[in-house]
């Protein structure tokens, strides 16, 4: 089945998008509900995945190019905390520390709340790997740094 745009009518009736902040603060809450043992971990991550199509049903399920709301978000915001670290680093320092923390502190990370005073990389780092656990490739990260002209 073909993703198809959806309609005029359905996109003049689609409500309006949630505030970022809201979805950042609700996030961080799953986050923190996490805990430590699995039973918590595996509750998390069931309500993560259920409020991320809670809010793209709210959103209107998909953007005019089929996105969905939450998968565009995501992205978006990967980028901003991107630019962010690119003000005082190149794109393959940034690659090669985000990847040394995907390495050593990410696995320990993961289930907690952020752990990092917000003047540390690693407080960054976190952030993006929560929205996406992926290190993108050198020449994308510089693409990224493109989009801005970081």
């Amino acid at each position: 089945m073909s993703a198809r745009a959806p309609s005029r009518r359905k996109a003049a009736t689609a409500r309006p998008p949630i505030d970022p902040a809201v979805f950042e603060r609700v996030n961080s809450v799953i986050v923190e509900l996490a805990g430590g043992d699995t039973d918590r971990r595996e509750a998390a991550a069931l309500l993560r995945e259920n409020y991320l199509k809670f809010v793209d049903r709210v959103a209107g399920i998909a953007n005019e190019q089929g996105r969905a709301f939450a998968d565009e978000y995501r992205t978006a915001e990967r980028y901003r905390l991107f630019h962010q670290l690119g003000a005082t680093m190149t794109a393959s320092k940034l690659r090669e520390g985000l990847l040394r923390y995907q390495g050593a502190n990410w696995p320990r990370d993961r289930e907690k709340p952020n752990p990092y005073p917000d003047y540390d990389p690693r407080f960054v780092f976190y952030k993006i790997l929560t929205l996406k656990d992926h290190v993108p490739s050198d020449g994308h990260m510089r693409a990224i740094f493109r989009l801005k002209g970081v």
